[in-house]
């Protein structure tokens, strides 16, 4: 087909698609139908230590249907998107201060003399900027981190690959397909792979050669995928998925980056964000810290580097209003997302639903079961969409399923991590409202780039799983 017939073709789908509120909108009533049909239900909990943290955690087969029915009327789904606001509120006001800081930051041009001294430093070389940095995201992710903690780094990428001739959205992929897809593929992390260590009893930080495979696997195939699309834009920039979007916190001119020049004030307010990100990830290894804390970090930030470059009381006000006034459709967003939680909560239908899928994993063959685990986790990470959260409700039902069809625990802890972990990017009640909000892309978009990676990588856990369990690994 003919490449500018092709392009037509798109665009005309794209508009077709509806605008990202309204999928938000139709799915929250979606999951309030739901509630109609779904006979309410719970497991019973016991608490049990987790890394040094008491946490509720679901017991095996205790699973219970209501005789209190709890549909959703109209008035609990219409004030749904308020309470996904107030229950998504750690969320939101980081938005709210983490935006508006780094449009401060922006603003000093630092960010823009820095990148315009690294791309005369790389020349040619700039393209090693993508599978380098990705690589170091998904590391860190993969080891200790969680991934929320990079949001700040966008703007940065963003402005480098710009520069470099692409488009901000390659160095949204980085930060945000590197962070991500590391911690799908995670090697040591606490969040997901020592807790669900901990819940199945087995020793933690075991088969981390392993680990370490799929890790690359993971990483090389997300490489060459945002490769693929880098390549693409810079041959053909009206090929862009941002093309023709308002991106004001991403505003920097390739055409004008000789200009920029690095002064001593610029000089200290790099030194100013390096060291807050170190302060940041120490808090967050050391200490535990959580958005509250990260938020006061890059509020610091925005400000220091705003008085150090002079900027009046009244300039660094008016900045940070207009930084926040475009973060209020980010932030917009990750209530609405979260009000589709606070409906399947009004309802008491999630231990319902969770129920139904593993009762289905007992019908299938034993050589397709642990497939099936993956998909069911799969589907489990709409409804559950934290990974500490989802370990303690479904690894105690999985880990007694996998013992009963002769399922090593450790396959059962490999496949929980895989289904928890790639489809954070896709459903929109987990981090995929939130990260699209952040650069201003239309969550429609991003699935059209994101869904086939998406296939690509369910394949290749499905493959790895399927193969362990053929030479029985464990």
């Amino acid at each position: 087909m003919d490449k500018t017939k092709e392009n037509k073709i798109l665009k005309a789908f794209l508009k077709l698609m509806p605008n990202q509120f309204v999928i938000l909108a139709f799915t929250t009533i979606l999951m309030a139908v739901l509630t109609y049909i779904v006979i309410p239900g719970n497991y019973e909990r016991k608490t049990i230590d987790i890394n040094g943290v008491t946490q509720s955690v679901v017991v095996a087969g205790t699973f219970e249907e209501s005789d209190n029915s709890k549909p959703v009327d109209l008035l609990s789904l219409l004030t749904a998107p308020y309470r996904g606001m107030i229950a998504a509120a750690s969320i939101v006001f980081f938005l709210f201060i983490v935006y508006p800081s780094f449009y401060l930051l922006i603003k000093t041009e630092a960010l823009n003399g820095f990148i315009s001294l690294l791309i005369k430093i790389l020349g040619n070389r700039g393209w090693i900027i993508i599978p380098s940095f990705t690589l170091l995201f998904g590391l860190l992710t993969s080891t200790i981190l969680a991934g929320p903690e990079f949001y700040g780094f966008i703007p940065l990428f963003a402005g480098i690959t710009i520069a470099l001739g692409y488009d901000a959205f390659v160095g949204f992929c980085i930060v945000v397909l590197g962070s991500f897809i590391g911690f799908t593929a995670a090697i040591t992390n606490p969040f997901n792979i020592i807790t669900a260590q901990t819940i199945a009893e087995i020793p933690i930080y075991s088969d981390v050669l392993l680990r370490f495979i799929i890790f690359i696997l993971h990483m090389s195939i997300t490489i060459f995928w945002i490769m693929k699309y880098a390549s693409m834009v810079k041959k053909n920039p009206e090929l862009s998925i941002v093309k023709g979007l308002k991106l004001e916190v991403f505003s920097i001119d390739k055409n004008n980056m000789g200009e920029y020049k690095i002064t001593i004030r610029h000089i200290l307010v790099l030194i100013t964000f390096i060291t807050s990100m170190i302060i940041l990830f120490y808090g967050v290894i050391a200490y535990k810290w959580a958005m509250m804390q990260m938020a006061g970090i890059f509020f610091g930030m925005g400000i220091i580097s705003a008085i150090i470059m002079g900027f009046s009381p009244n300039k660094i006000a008016d900045e940070f209003l207009f930084g926040m006034k475009n973060s209020v459709v980010t932030a917009m967003i990750s209530g609405v997302s979260r009000g589709i939680l606070v409906v399947l909560e009004d309802g008491d239908i999630i231990d319902s639903i969770m129920n139904g899928i593993v009762s289905v994993l007992y019908t299938l063959p034993t050589w397709l079961t642990a497939v099936g685990m993956l998909i069911a986790q799969t589907i489990i990470n709409f409804f559950i969409p934290s990974a500490t959260g989802q370990a303690m409700t479904t690894m105690p039902i999985m880990i007694g399923l996998s013992d009963l069809l002769n399922i090593s625990r450790e396959l059962t802890v490999l496949v929980f991590q895989f289904g928890d972990g790639l489809s954070n990017l896709l459903w929109p009640t987990s981090a995929t409202a939130v990260v699209c909000a952040l650069i201003g892309i239309p969550i429609q978009k991003w699935w059209k780039f994101y869904f086939p990676l998406f296939l690509v990588l369910l394949l290749l856990e499905s493959a790895i799983v399927i193969f362990l369990s053929i030479i029985n690994f464990w």
